[in-house]
C-alpha cells in the first residue's frame, strides 16, 4: 500500500507526512489526469487547457503546489491559489512562479 511513497527521514509523522508534495506528486501520478506544463499567455488553444480545479506543482526552492483558480488576467491566464506563507492567497503569480522561482513540473486534473 505504501510502496512507492517517498520515505520521511527518522520517525514518520502520521499527522503530516502523506500531505507532503512528494507523497502528493506520487498520489496524483496514480489517480490523476496529467496535462500539459506548457503555459503560454494570450494563446487560446494552450489556455484552454487551464481550468479552475487543476493542480500544479512546482520543483524549487521545495516541492510546492497550488491550484488554478477560475479567475484569469486580461491575457487569458489563470490566477493560481497557493500557501504564500503566512497565509493563502489568490493571484496573479503563476506566470511568474513558473519564469523567476521554478518551472512548472507537473500539471493535474481530477476526471468527473
Amino acid at each position: 500500500m505504501f510502496r512507492g511513497y517517498p520515505r520521511v527521514e527518522g520517525k514518520p509523522d502520521k499527522n503530516i507526512d502523506f500531505r507532503r508534495v512528494p507523497n502528493l506528486i506520487v498520489f496524483l501520478d496514480k489517480y490523476a489526469t496529467r496535462l500539459t506544463t506548457e503555459l503560454i499567455p494570450n494563446d487560446i488553444e494552450n489556455l484552454k487547457e487551464w481550468q479552475g480545479g487543476d493542480i500544479v506543482v512546482f520543483d524549487k526552492p521545495t516541492p510546492h503546489m497550488g491550484i488554478v483558480s477560475d479567475k484569469r488576467n486580461k491575457e487569458g491566464v489563470p490566477y493560481m491559489i497557493h500557501n504564500s506563507s503566512p497565509y493563502t492567497v489568490e493571484g496573479d503569480h503563476i506566470i511568474y512562479w513558473h519564469e523567476n522561482v521554478s518551472p512548472i513540473i507537473r500539471h493535474y486534473r481530477f476526471s468527473e
